[in-house]
């Protein structure tokens, strides 16, 4: 993944009011920012799966490494990530 675009159906994850996640369309790569060190972001990433804005987020590979290696990995199962075939999944219900 490069550098975030504004693209349609990507999303930016604000932690007090800064930049601190990119979901690239697709919801299968995410960028994280400066902002988003201490996982801050990850409860407002589940919930556009639980608000029923997105139906699922299948996370291959998060900062350019894949899913299931990440720093943030155990902070998302704990969010209700599972892992998958290809990484990180959350679907909706």
């Amino acid at each position: 993944m490069g550098r975030p675009s504004r693209t349609a159906g990507a999303y930016v994850v604000l932690a007090d009011g800064e930049p601190a996640a990119f979901l690239e369309r697709g919801a299968r790569t995410l960028l994280t920012f400066t902002a988003g060190g201490d996982g801050a972001w990850i409860d407002a990433l589940a919930s556009l799966v639980k608000d029923g804005r997105v139906r699922r987020i299948e996370l291959s590979r998060i900062d350019g490494e894949p899913a299931g290696g990440s720093a943030f990995a155990e902070d998302l199962r704990t969010a209700g990530f599972v892992d998958g075939y290809r990484g990180l999944v959350l679907r909706g219900s």
